[in-house]
């Protein structure tokens, strides 16, 4: 291995055709070991989303997959988003899709394949109104209760919530979803801040 990373003089000049068969392979190898590097990165990332959603109380019945988008609108990304997973890993109708553990982004439509799926954003208006409350930083752990509020999803990514003008709303809020209408595992994931 020490002669092709440094040959000794003895062996004589190498010839420049194998100093560029050299300089291409240790270049290829670099190449190698970046794609490797960013892979390694992205495991540890789900590995970190499957214990951040496992902490957050999920009931026997549930089961933690990971997709990915494979299709959206080509206005933006607001509208349904199609995964690459569906019914041949166990996705139903009505499963409920987060980020992060606890961010909610949408609830998969009844258009499930076997190998994708639809998924409406929960800020998606054919979700119609949906019941939440509000957390303010620093009060998560307490046992007070949280003003309720009802969200309007938008459709441009957002929500809309009439509040009163005179409460004075901390900034980085939290807004999370206590909506019967909406599926168990949907209930306490945030929706915004």
């Amino acid at each position: 291995a020490r002669f092709w990373l440094r040959p000794s003089l003895e062996q004589g000049d190498l010839s420049s055709l194998q100093v560029e068969q050299l300089v291409e392979e240790r270049d290829r190898y670099r190449g190698m070991l970046y794609q490797q590097r960013l892979k390694i990165r992205e495991l540890q990332s789900q590995v970190q989303e499957l214990q951040a959603a496992a902490q957050f109380g999920s009931s026997s019945s549930s089961r933690l997959l990971i997709a990915g988008v494979s299709g959206r609108r080509a206005s933006g990304v607001t509208g349904p988003l199609r995964l690459n997973i569906g019914s041949r890993q166990g996705v139903l109708p009505s499963s409920v899709a987060v980020h992060r553990g606890d961010h909610l982004v949408g609830l998969v439509s009844d258009d499930v394949q076997r190998l994708s799926s639809l998924l409406i954003p929960i800020t998606d208006p054919s979700n119609g109104l949906i019941e939440g409350f509000l957390v303010p930083p620093g009060t998560a752990d307490s046992q007070s209760q949280f003003m309720r509020v009802q969200l309007v999803p938008s459709g441009e990514g957002r929500f809309h919530a009439d509040l009163d003008a005179r409460l004075e709303i901390p900034l980085n809020t939290e807004i999370r979803i206590d909506d019967p209408g909406l599926p168990a595992g949907a209930q306490g994931m945030r929706v915004g801040r």
